[in-house]
Formats: structure tokens, C-alpha cells, sequence
């Protein structure tokens, strides 16, 4: 029997703890959170939010559950960073090669970042 995971399209870190659906860099933030080390609180777009992301954009039903993470992660700057599936593993790593975008303090700038640390993904210097 197979088992598949399936997640909301966006978690906290506190628990991004399967490595499967939210990448490697978020589910090291959720195990150093649960051995009690200082982590910025953070959220994550999961395998299956990014998933259903296409060159028109990002669905409104998850642009949603994006926004309303965000906002509960209070009034702070925030930075958008990649947690791609294998992005760091032991048989690959994209260090410095996927777009992190920080100093977000708007909605229209976290579309905006969300967006470009996507298709950072398919840029040239990761191919």
C-alpha cells in the first residue's frame, strides 16, 4: 500500500517537519525549533500549494492561505526563500542558485516574491 501525503498549501514551520512536502531547509527550521533552538517564526509554501503555481500565477485559494500566513507572521520585514523538494540533498545542491527576495513588507510585494523565487527555479543558472 501506498501512502501519499498531503498537506495544506501553506504550513508554519512548526510544522514543516515532512521533508517530502516542504523541502529540505524548512524541515531542518522545524527540527531545530523542536530541539529548542532560537528560529525566526516562518511559514511554508508546501509541494502542494507550488504545485498547482503556473506562468499565469498563483491560484486564489492558495494566494490566500499565503496572505493569511503572512499576516500572522505580524508586522515584520519578511524574506522569501526557496525550500524546494531535493534542493539540497546529497545527490544535488542549488545553493545560491535559487532567487531569495527579502525586505517584504507589502501583499503586491509578496506576490511579487513568491512569483520570482518560483520561476527562479527554471532560470538559467539553474539549468
Amino acid at each position: 500500500m501506498t501512502t501519499t501525503l498531503v498537506a495544506a498549501p501553506v504550513l508554519p514551520l512548526e510544522s514543516a517537519c515532512a521533508a517530502a512536502l516542504v523541502g529540505g531547509k524548512a524541515s531542518g527550521l522545524h527540527r531545530l525549533l523542536q530541539l529548542g533552538v532560537p528560529v525566526p517564526s516562518g511559514v511554508v509554501v508546501t509541494a502542494d500549494g507550488t504545485a498547482s503555481f503556473s506562468d499565469e500565477g498563483i491560484p486564489d485559494d492558495v494566494w490566500a492561505a499565503i496572505v493569511d500566513a503572512w499576516r500572522g507572521l505580524g508586522p515584520d520585514t519578511v524574506i522569501v526563500r526557496s525550500s524546494a523538494i531535493g534542493e539540497d540533498s546529497s545527490e544535488a545542491s542549488f545553493a545560491g542558485q535559487l532567487d531569495s527576495i527579502g525586505d517584504v513588507t507589502s501583499e503586491p510585494e509578496l506576490r511579487d516574491a513568491v512569483l520570482r523565487c518560483w520561476r527562479s527555479r527554471s532560470s538559467d543558472r539553474v539549468r
